[in-house]
């Protein structure tokens, strides 16, 4: 672990000039937090390598063409916001690829890699279902937050807005709702057998 926290400047300052201790930096901190986001979002430890890869190298692009600015977002926020939007896209991908084969080819030229996307495909749908399920069991205000920050895409801003309460008070209590329901999935023994 570092003991120096670089601020949003001394990244950008960093990835600038190729300095390796802020490459070795966003390693250390940054690859974690991509990898753990892919995996709990239906993908694999490899998966998160390859897309902590690409998100360094996008930011690195940005970062030269200054399309990121340090007054707008700390640069972890920017970091990890490109990170969720490229999983999100390539995970429709996928999806839209399932569907299209499903569609396009007949039942005699379904391989077996077409099985395994399948069995993919349906650990999705588990995860999501248990998800669903795990929601449900919230009381009403936590599953109008949810709503509103995770399906209507509100910020956290207009979600304490929304809801009348204070922006510091709304995080703690999406931040709570979260561990609420981390513990419900891992306490789910039939989403354990169904996902192995």
């Amino acid at each position: 672990m570092f003991r120096k926290e670089y601020t949003s400047e001394e990244i950008v300052a960093g990835l600038m000039s190729g300095d390796a201790k802020i490459y070795k930096y966003l390693d250390s901190i940054y690859r974690t937090q991509v990898i753990k986001y892919v995996c709990i979002n239906s993908g694999s430890r490899e998966e998160g390598e390859e897309l902590y890869q690409d998100v360094v190298f996008e930011v690195y692009v940005n970062v030269e063409q200054e399309k990121y600015d340090v007054e707008r977002s700390k640069f972890i926020t920017y970091f990890m916001m490109i990170a969720r939007s490229r999983w999100k896209d390539k995970l429709r991908k996928y999806r839209k690829a399932i569907h299209t084969t499903l569609l396009d080819e007949s039942y005699d030229e379904i391989s077996d890699a077409d099985d395994s996307e399948q069995i993919e495909q349906d650990r999705y749908y588990i995860r999501v279902h248990a998800m669903r399920q795990c929601i449900a069991q919230l009381s009403e205000e936590e599953q109008e937050m949810v709503r509103l920050f995770y399906y209507a895409k509100m910020s956290l801003e207009a979600v304490a807005q929304r809801m009348n309460i204070s922006y510091k008070y709304a995080k703690q209590k999406l931040y709570r709702i979260r561990q609420k329901l981390r513990k419900m999935l891992n306490e789910n023994p039939d989403i354990e057998l169904q996902l192995t």
